[in-house]
């Protein structure tokens, strides 16, 4: 039996528990670590099948969480909530590790998979709750026909954000696609996907999804950019709930109440606590009685009422990195590497513009994003950079 078949499971469960809720995600994350257990026992060493330029984004994420275990154990006003959190974030944060602890190329390639057709089915129905109002899991549900849409999740936000994150991937494979029946299949799937995200209502989504979309026709489709951009405005001027999202936003000068959030989050970057914030969860601790709220809808701000300017400028410089990786992986030959790489990066272009007015970093949007990256890590692989034994 391979030392990594129980990891290689737990990661196929992730994939298919992805857009179909957390609680299939945090057990697929929780049972991964056995995995990796069980690799360290019969090999005494875990490999990382990665590539040394990668060792910077790495040792800073590790600073990171140094740092977020440091902030809630001493700077903390409530140790427990800063600490379940905490557990919380490591188990997001692990499934890069999974998925780079992986050598098997043809496996991520089914993963991704896995994770499109998940996408796919949340997305059927999500249209079958907006046009029919009929919601299967939700006991006392709100939803109603022709409302926004959550689909099996908890929030409309997180189907928002996860769809906003994989359909500029979607569209990536779509337009690289050879094969006749596949572009099919992929067209269908992306028409899908877009519009449930239109239906989930989630502006912030749709601007990051629009604009990952719109860099990948950049560099890659030049010629059909101006498509994409008609598209978009006549989406805008032809379909109801967009033009009223939209013609709401230009109303609704509070965004839809965060200006009291962020005002909150800037005005305790005055207090004592601006270099090592309020330790993990931070923002809950003070300000959910208050607000009824447990972020601050940003990531950067949230990051800062955890973590202090400290833990700012660890995600800053870890995102910035990010992005200078892709910086030679538009040139590859093989048309399925280019199509992740551009995808991801699409995705990653959502991920951090959503993430400007809402909270991306937690949740079933987090655990994606850290998948996405270990993907990204991965395939595109030419040698190993660490053995932990």
């Amino acid at each position: 039996m391979k030392s990594d078949l129980l990891l290689r499971i737990f990661l196929v469960i992730y994939a298919a528990f992805s857009f179909m809720g957390i609680s299939g995600i945090n057990i697929s994350a929780v049972l991964g670590i056995f995995g990796l257990f069980i690799i360290l026992f019969k090999k005494n060493k875990i490999y990382l099948y990665t590539d040394d330029e990668n060792k910077k984004i790495i040792l800073i994420l590790f600073f990171l969480l140094f740092w977020s275990i440091f902030t809630s154990l001493f700077f903390s006003l409530d140790k427990k909530i800063s600490f379940s959190r905490l557990i919380v974030q490591i188990l997001e944060i692990s499934l890069l590790f999974y998925v780079i602890n992986v050598e098997d190329f043809n496996f991520k390639k089914k993963l991704i998979f896995i994770i499109i057709i998940s996408a796919f089915l949340q997305s059927i129905y999500g249209l079958l709750q907006y046009f029919t109002g009929i919601d299967l899991v939700h006991k006392n549900s709100s939803i109603v026909a022709y409302d926004r849409i959550r689909g099996t999740l908890g929030y409309y936000n997180s189907l928002g954000g996860l769809l906003g994150m994989i359909t500029p991937f979607i569209f990536s494979i779509f337009m690289l696609e050879k094969n006749t029946k596949k572009k099919l299949f992929f067209l269908i799937v992306l028409f899908t996907c877009v519009l449930s995200l239109i239906f989930t209502k989630t502006r912030g989504a749709w601007i990051g999804c629009f604009l990952g979309i719109f860099t990948i026709s950049l560099i890659k489709f030049k010629s059909k950019t101006l498509i994409i951009i008609f598209i978009a405005i006549l989406s805008v001027l032809i379909i109801k709930p967009v033009k009223e999202r939209i013609i709401l936003s230009f109303k609704d000068q509070t965004f839809s109440g965060r200006d009291i959030l962020w005002k909150e989050s800037f005005d305790k970057m005055k207090s004592y606590r601006i270099i090592t914030g309020y330790g993990v969860d931070g923002f809950k601790i003070f300000a959910e009685k208050k607000f009824k709220h447990f972020h601050s809808h940003n990531i950067f701000l949230t990051t800062f009422n955890d973590l202090g300017i400290i833990g700012v400028i660890f995600l800053a410089v870890m995102i910035i990195y990010i992005f200078l990786y892709f910086k030679d992986k538009f040139m590859v030959l093989d048309k399925f590497i280019l199509s992740v790489n551009l995808g991801i990066f699409g995705s990653f272009i959502d991920f951090f513009v959503h993430g400007m007015v809402d909270n991306v970093l937690r949740g079933e949007t987090a655990f994606l994003f850290w998948f996405l990256l270990g993907i990204i890590f991965s395939i595109n692989r030419t040698n190993d950079i660490l053995n932990i034994s």
